[in-house]
């Protein structure tokens, strides 16, 4: 994210159809510790999630 990376694409793994859902049913594993991650710092470094991917938004950060 430092790098300003044009986006960062999650692969959820394949009993789960999203990320929300993911969260919701599975929050402590490691797929729910690394995308909470993203929730809490992405913005802070420019991205803004849409679906599964974090897109960098040209001009912030």
């Amino acid at each position: 994210m430092e790098s300003g990376v044009p986006r960062i694409e999650y692969h959820l793994p394949q009993q789960f159809g999203s990320v929300e859902e993911l969260m919701m049913l599975d929050p402590e594993s490691y797929s729910g510790k690394e995308i909470a991650f993203l929730k809490r710092n992405a913005e802070v470094y420019g991205y803004r999630q849409v679906g599964n991917v974090w897109v960098h938004v040209t001009g912030e950060r």
